[in-house]
């Protein structure tokens, strides 16, 4: 580990001063993160790159952010997160819908790079009404579609697997001995519209 990366991560302050008033919460974005951090990357002789690409999971689109960290101290440390891509999103033409899922994957990317923690940001634990109790159904077979599902929310989690694993143990979700695959529909419908809500969580 870079113990100037360190002296960043310790310096580093950046504020949710941005309002979002239909939710009623405050938030801070990539931009503001990258306004911050520059000066601290500049006086310790730091620097950073940031680029996307898009990529495929289940016949889904999400952008994949990478944040790539240049240190005098060490080698170039890389962070990486992922954001649905919409294929249409009202009021939104299709370049503002790209460049709204590349600043939330670059956002959480930074995230994970200068450990801060989005968890209580209503973008992390709004759940756009999925938490509601659903009608009791019987039980039934998976069907193909879900197991693509919950390929595709392995597939996201990564080496993160175990720890999300972990984390639905401890909040109640699973029980031990359960996987990924013993998920509710709407928690792998959520890791896979928002997987980095979950890894800024577990601390992927």
């Amino acid at each position: 580990m870079s113990s100037l990366l360190c002296e960043v991560q310790a310096a580093l302050h950046a504020p949710k001063s941005r309002h979002n008033s239909f939710g009623k919460y405050n938030y801070r974005a990539a931009e503001d993160i990258l306004e911050a951090v520059k000066p601290l990357l500049t006086e310790r002789g730091m620097r950073m790159t940031l680029s996307d690409e898009i990529i495929e999971v289940c016949g889904a689109a999400y952008v994949k952010a990478t944040a790539t960290l240049i240190c005098p101290d060490c080698e170039p440390i890389v962070v990486t997160a992922c954001a649905r891509h919409e294929d249409a999103k009202k009021g939104m033409d299709a370049s503002q819908i790209t460049g709204a899922a590349s600043s939330y994957a670059r956002k959480y990317a930074l995230n994970g790079l200068f450990l801060i923690d989005d968890s209580q940001d209503s973008d992390a634990t709004n759940t756009h009404g999925k938490d509601k109790p659903q009608p009791a159904s019987k039980p039934a077979k998976q069907s193909s579609g879900r197991e693509a599902k919950v390929a595709g929310a392995i597939s996201i989690l990564g080496s993160d697997c175990q720890r999300a694993v972990d984390y639905f143990v401890s909040s109640g979700k699973l029980e031990d001995g359960q996987g990924i695959k013993d998920l509710p529909d709407n928690i792998i419908d959520a890791i896979l519209e928002r997987p980095d809500a979950l890894l800024s969580k577990i601390g992927g």
